[in-house]
């Protein structure tokens, strides 16, 4: 009997700190909350910089603005605007030493992307947030992009000659695909990173007897750390 009196009561003990012990973090909160709509109805201005990866020739660097304005908060249209430079890779600069104990003015002369501009869809389909270090939350949104512009190219004396004889030459039709991400430290501003894709009709270089060969779209991988600032600076609140 006493035995039988000491589990009932361990049991009702048990019973009784069982909520207790799986408090959650959501514990408290009301069933439902608010949503916050960080891109719908708002516009971001955005100053780059970035990079093309894996060029074997020359190695482009790139500063740019870009403009969205998203329509819902999943889908965003604008465009995007860059120019910059390119520096002779490690590769080059080997091929340029070996054709030099041959012949002391041979040189492999290479084209760069002088300036790209295209249109942009973006598709925001994953949103959430993130705790930062120190402890504060921040959001952050998951995006894929396509677009389709011009290239402007540039390139060393060869193909410098043949881009102002050929009428359009200079130029190339551009596909893009890409996606990144995008965090968000306060409701107006946001800092994020992109990979994208340009494709893009040209001649890497000259060959090894200095003509140039016939172009072709090829791939340009570019990564750009973005900064973003966001108008209206408060975003619409559903609930």
């Amino acid at each position: 009997m006493v035995r039988l009196r000491t589990a009932l009561c361990v049991t009702l003990l048990v019973l009784s700190l069982a909520p207790l012990a799986h408090a959650g973090p959501l514990d408290g909160l009301p069933a439902v909350r608010n949503r916050v709509l960080l891109h719908e109805g708002r516009q971001f201005l955005t100053p780059l910089i970035g990079t093309t990866i894996n060029d074997p020739y020359a190695q482009q660097a790139v500063l740019g603005v870009g403009w969205r304005y998203f329509t819902h908060d999943w889908l965003g249209i604008g465009i995007d605007i860059m120019a910059g430079g390119a520096f002779k890779t490690g590769l080059t600069d080997q091929i340029n030493e070996q054709l030099a104990l041959v012949d002391k003015t041979a040189q492999v002369e290479t084209t760069s992307l002088q300036a790209l501009l295209h249109g942009t869809v973006e598709l925001v389909p994953i949103q959430g947030k993130v705790i930062l270090p120190g402890g504060s939350m921040a959001r952050f949104a998951i995006s894929a992009q396509a677009g389709f512009g011009v290239a402007v190219l540039a390139g060393d004396d060869t193909f410098e000659q043949m881009f102002n004889d050929t009428a359009g030459g200079r130029t190339s039709m551009m596909p893009m695909f890409g996606g990144g991400i995008r965090l968000f430290p306060a409701p107006s501003f946001a800092v994020g990173v992109d990979m994208r894709d340009y494709l893009v009709n040209r001649a890497l270089s000259t060959d090894q007897t200095g003509a140039i060969p016939d172009s072709r779209f090829g791939h340009n991988l570019l990564v750009q750390v973005t900064a973003s600032f966001v108008f209206p600076q408060q975003p619409t609140i559903k609930p």
